[in-house]
């Protein structure tokens, strides 16, 4: 894609430009073209007398840009108009690349209101550019139709002043007296409610109160004795269990210890009642029974002492 060369006739390019952008200046159109084959961006030329006179030099074999002033018809105030002039004999293959340059020539002439394309003299019609003008302008005031208003039509006696003066009669005007005693009464009001009123009757005496104290501190005595005080320890050797051999006892002391502990023979089981710690009576059983266990029982405990006395010894 071929590039576009702004820089050549730069100079000239912006001082046509700012001629036509200046309301004082008399230019106020100027057409740009392409010098030759290249594509060296260049002044073709410049007018005074509108897009009339322009439209004489558009050229029907070539691809011009042209930049025109024109005069809102509702404000007066200037408007610019940019045209894309593309040439019916103009070749296709030129059209396709300009095209393709387009968004830098808008670019480098700058900010406009209306933008126009056309390949032909007759669409480039002036009262159909004024009429997009119109619609493009900002302003929807018609400044020219408006009346103009004359001095003489001012009548000086319709001009009246809206103030009146603020008169307070002395029943309205504020008494600061009364003012002030109406916020000592809303004063007075909230520190009575906060007070308290206690009779002599409800405030204890001071042998009340160091008696309530003195009782206080003997209880958190009494209390912190009884959780301190360590359990009675008992003088002497711990007692040992009945029927239970001592590691120092020969073989023929433990058996005979365990001789001792059986029950006598002549012992009715039936008879006895047999409680827990609860005092909850067991069911009776035999006889036989009976003793068997308890024999059995006291052998495993004495067979279980041996062990281990042996071990420790």
């Amino acid at each position: 894609m071929p590039a576009i060369n702004l820089q050549k006739h730069g100079a000239e390019m912006q001082k046509a430009l700012k001629s036509v952008r200046d309301p004082k200046d008399s230019t106020d159109w100027a057409l740009f073209g392409y010098d030759g084959k290249t594509f060296d961006l260049k002044v073709v030329e410049t007018g005074e007398d509108g897009i009339e006179e322009m439209v004489n030099d558009l050229n029907a074999s070539k691809i011009l840009y042209g930049f025109i002033r024109v005069k809102d018809p509702k404000s007066g105030l200037p408007k610019y108009v940019f045209l894309h002039w593309q040439g019916e004999g103009c070749p296709v293959t030129l059209k396709g690349q300009a095209s393709n340059l387009l968004r830098d020539v808008e670019k480098y002439i700058g900010s406009y209101q209306i933008s126009i394309t056309a390949r032909n003299e007759d669409e480039v019609d002036i009262k159909e550019i004024m009429k997009q003008v119109e619609k493009a302008s900002t302003s929807k005031f018609n400044f020219k139709a408006r009346k103009e208003i004359t001095k003489n039509r001012i009548s000086t006696t319709d001009v009246k002043s809206v103030y009146q003066k603020v008169i307070i009669s002395k029943a309205k005007e504020l008494n600061m007296t009364e003012r002030n005693k109406f916020w000592d009464s809303e004063e007075a009001t909230k520190k009575a409610a906060k007070k308290v009123v206690v009779t002599k009757d409800e405030i204890p005496t001071k042998q009340q109160r160091e008696g309530v104290w003195k009782q206080r501190e003997n209880e958190q005595k009494k209390s912190q004795n009884t959780i301190s005080k360590p359990p009675e320890k008992q003088s002497g050797p711990p007692a040992r269990a009945k029927n239970i051999p001592e590691p120092t006892m020969s073989l023929k002391d433990r058996m005979k210890m365990l001789e001792e502990s059986k029950p006598p023979p002549n012992l009715d089981v039936d008879k006895l009642n047999i409680t827990t710690k609860t005092n909850r009576s067991y069911p009776r059983t035999s006889r036989t029974s009976c003793i068997s266990h308890f024999v059995i029982i006291r052998i495993i405990t004495i067979t279980m002492n041996i062990y281990m006395t042996t071990n420790t010894c």
